[in-house]
């Protein structure tokens, strides 16, 4: 996500693992620090935006990452969630990537007002898709139940093969969804998002340490 938040202004990436830190630096991405989401090493009041680009169901702390994330925000700015929906899909391919928990929209709402937050907007996403993408899943679970996969079965969805255009006509339809985003929340969808800000009469306090750049 570094490279279309250029777009917007002068992103910085934070990981807790170097190696993923050093490929973005290779890619001239040097706005990149270690840490971990419950604990941020940033100054209160410091960011206009974070970006929680699939992060927050990996991490177990998840009530101090949420408060972290609303202390290094200025008054005024905003923080976006994206992440898995439907703890009744969770799957072995989630166990995997360690996925703590899927969420709800009504339920990802309330954990970000808890936290201090304003939502203002929270939706589910890839919901065109969503009919093919339950069916599949509903079936991978059947499978599961009947045979549990063992420890050593690291295949991920991303090492199935996918024809060309077939792969086209699913990026398309996904990549559609942004237009009607803007204009009605989806019911339901495979993951979802929400759009919060931090109310402009916080005070942002102390705590957490500076940045170096």
């Amino acid at each position: 996500m570094l490279e279309p938040l250029r777009e917007w202004g002068t992103p910085m990436g934070m990981d807790m693992d170097r190696e993923s830190l050093g490929y973005c630096r290779d890619r001239a991405f040097t706005r990149v620090f270690e840490g971990r989401g419950h604990r941020l090493p940033l100054r209160s009041g410091s960011l206009d935006f974070v970006g929680a680009f699939d992060v927050l169901e990996h991490i177990r702390e998840e009530k101090e990452a949420l408060l972290e994330c609303h202390r290094v925000i200025r008054p005024g700015g905003w923080f976006f969630i994206s992440g898995p929906a439907y703890q009744f899909l969770y799957t072995h391919q989630d166990k995997m990537v360690d996925h703590q928990r899927r969420y709800r929209v009504s339920e990802l709402r309330q954990k970000c007002q808890d936290a201090g937050f304003e939502v203002v907007k929270g939706s589910y996403i890839n919901f065109l898709l969503f009919p093919v993408i339950l069916v599949v899943l509903m079936f991978k679970k059947l499978c599961e139940a009947i045979r549990p996969p063992t420890g050593d079965d690291t295949r991920f969805n991303t090492d199935i093969g996918i024809p060309g255009p077939l792969n086209g006509l699913f990026a398309w339809l996904f990549s559609f969804e942004r237009y009607l985003l803007r204009f009605m929340n989806a019911p339901t969808g495979h993951s979802l998002i929400v759009l919060a800000r931090k109310p402009e009469d916080v005070d942002t306090g102390g705590g957490g340490t500076p940045d170096d750049g």
